[in-house]
């Protein structure tokens, strides 16, 4: 029987990679209480959330390469795993964080806005390309700014991030998209 007391964590993470069921139980059971810190954090529900945290740290055992690490002591480990546990709740609250924020396509715009009816014309022509050109962020704050014409402040709110980070982002997305167009259309 497999039981981290008669083999090294870096052996069953190794069994785990060959696909090994029972040695993957044990790294998830050894590594519960890491894994259900970051699910309460998340806002989702506990189950969703726990879910995501778990196919995340599965992920993370399949493509590990062990040869990365410099020791293979059983703390380097833990603390590798530790870490990468953290990252990948970062990356998951980001993303569930962009998601909360819908966005309809099909947006009335106001006439006295010209410069943004302009810029929200070619985005309907060209959203394909506006999509694959910008970063998820970089989308949602254009999106929010031009089209849906929500100020800067409550896009920062909306995003919980600062109003200086929105305007960064939403210069960033606007070079990008110059660089597309060419600097005459959206000037």
């Amino acid at each position: 029987m497999l039981t981290p007391v008669n083999f090294s964590l870096l052996e069953i993470v190794e069994r785990a990679q060959k696909g090994d069921s029972e040695a993957m139980m044990i790294l998830l059971n050894q590594f519960e209480p890491i894994l259900n810190k970051h699910a309460k954090k998340l806002p989702l529900d506990y189950e969703d959330a726990r879910q995501e945290i778990i196919l995340a740290f599965i992920e993370l055992i399949k493509i590990w390469k062990l040869s990365v690490l410099s020791d293979n002591s059983n703390g380097t480990i833990i603390a590798y795993i530790t870490k990468s546990m953290r990252n990948s709740y970062i990356r998951i609250s980001k993303k569930v964080k962009l998601a909360f924020v819908e966005l309809p396509l099909d947006i009335e715009f106001k006439q006295e806005h010209q410069k943004k009816h302009a810029i929200s014309d070619s985005y309907d022509f060209y959203k394909e390309e506006i999509m694959t050109a910008l970063s998820e962020r970089e989308l949602l704050v254009f999106r929010l700014h031009y089209l849906q014409d929500f100020p800067i402040e409550e896009i920062a709110r909306m995003l919980n991030i600062s109003r200086q980070a929105v305007n960064k982002t939403k210069n960033k997305a606007v070079d990008k998209l110059r660089e597309f167009y060419g600097e005459g259309e959206l000037s």
